[in-house]
Parts: structure tokens; sequence; C-alpha cells
């Protein structure tokens, strides 16, 4: 199985799309509830000739720099999102008595490096893929215009990326896709790390969701929630955010590199 059947395979699961679904349902109720009534506001602006007030950009109204609960909630079960179309995978084959056919045709070693590459991609592109289309649906009823200091936004001149922001909002968007993008392959490469450890399938699916929810908890209790990704993958997060996603980031992901890749490729499949 190599890197291409890998990455088709995990696209055509169930599994994936119903977290599209399911990220898509709040992308939904994000645009009806919350941009159809700033859409209104910037008509009225229009309408009345009220120069004094800045419209809303496309920018500015994207569900990733909304800080209300469409937002969270997505982050919040991003872990889920991510692993559940192609994390569980390994499990299947390694339990179905297909890994070891596997194995000898294309060799252990490569197929678990295939695999965690189709999962990576396929985590990152699940949970950012209804992002892509809200901040579409946003830049075709929204003037993509610079955001101003004094209107809408909640970014301050501390936090991380604030310059870039303010000066080149769509730089600051793909920046913002990357965070998402490559916290989101991690994710679902903790899950499939995980396989060897767990008893039932779809226990993989719901790590991520416990590490995430313990490190928003412990980030409250020690006021530091810079630490919970809840708020450094945030685009609203008004504080610094790079060191913490890159520390937790690197940390992930050197777990599973060294667990699954280099000693899973060594060990023997149950």
């Amino acid at each position: 199985m190599g890197l291409k059947f890998e990455l088709k395979q995990s696209f055509r699961t169930p599994q994936f799309k119903l977290a599209l679904i399911i990220e898509f349902i709040i992308v939904i109720l994000h645009f009806i509830i919350r941009d159809v009534s700033l859409f209104i506001s910037n008509r009225s602006i229009e309408a009345f000739n009220v120069y004094m007030l800045y419209p809303v950009s496309s920018y500015e109204a994207w569900i990733a720099l909304d800080y209300r609960f469409y937002m969270y909630m997505i982050l919040l079960l991003c872990p889920i999102l991510a692993a559940l179309p192609y994390s569980t995978s390994h499990y299947t084959q390694i339990r179905g008595c297909i890994g070891k056919n596997v194995f000898i045709r294309v060799g252990k070693k490569k197929y678990l490096k295939n695999k965690l590459i189709a999962v990576f991609i396929n985590g990152g592109v699940t949970v950012c893929l209804p992002l892509l289309v809200d901040l579409l649906m946003c830049m075709a009823i929204f003037p993509s215009i610079k955001p101003e200091v004094s209107s809408f936004t909640l970014l301050v001149p501390h936090s991380s990326f604030s310059n870039i922001y303010y000066n080149y909002p769509l730089l600051n968007c793909i920046i913002e896709f990357g965070f998402i993008f490559v916290f989101s392959g991690i994710w679902a490469i903790l899950a499939l790390a995980c396989t060897k450890y767990v008893k039932y399938k779809y226990t993989i699916v719901i790590i991520g969701a416990i590490i995430n929810l313990f490190l928003s908890v412990i980030g409250d209790f020690i006021s530091k929630d810079s630490i919970a990704p809840t708020s450094f993958l945030a685009g609203y997060f008004s504080k610094p955010r790079i060191l913490p996603f890159v520390v937790e980031g690197l940390l992930f992901f050197i777990i599973v590199v060294v667990d699954y890749l280099l000693l899973g490729s060594r060990g023997d499949i149950e």
C-alpha cells in the first residue's frame, strides 16, 4: 500500500464524511446566525451613509477570528474530527490480519511511514476544509478590506501576528490555516500512535480529545490559558501563542515518531 493509495482511502471513508458534516453544521450555523446579522449591519451603514462607522471586513467575520461559541466548539472537537476519518485504519488492519500481508508486500517500515503521512494530511484537510469554505463565503458578502484597529477586532498590538493581521490580513488567514492544519494532523497521528495501547477501536478517536480537555483544565487552573490548544490555535487569541504551538506540537510529534514509527517498526504485530 503506497502513499497515494493510503491518501485515496483516507478520503473515501464514511467517517471522513461524518467529520465534515459535523464541522459544516457548526460553520453553517455561524454563517446564518452571526455573519448574516453582520452583513445586514454593513448594509445599514451603506444605506444611511454612516461614514463614521467602519464596515466589518471578511477577515473579521471569518469564523476563525470570531471569539464566540462556534470556533471554540471546532477547536474543542478538533482532535475527534481529525482522528475520526482514518486514524483507526491501522487498528482495523492489524486486528484483521491484513497488516501482515501488507508488510510482506511493501515492508513494515514503509507501511507505517505511509500510514503516518496519510493520517496527518487527512486530519489537517478534514478540519481546515470547512473553515476555508467559511472564509470564501465571508469574502462573497463582506468587503475584503484591511481590519481597522478601532473597529470590530479583538487583536491587540501584543497579540501574535497582530501586525500581519492589520496590514496583510490574507496572509494572517494563511498562517491561521497553517496552525490549525499542522495541529489537526498532529492530533490525528497521536491517535494513530495509540493503536497498540487500546482495546476498543473508537477509544483511539477520543484520546486526543481527552488530552485537549486536560490541557484546557490545567491552563485554567494555573491561569495559563495559552497552554491549551483551544486557545493558541484560535485566531482571535489576544496573547502570544507561537511558543506553546511550537513546544506542544514538537513534543507530540516526537512522541509519535519515536513510539509509532521507530519502536513500532521493530515490534511485533498483535
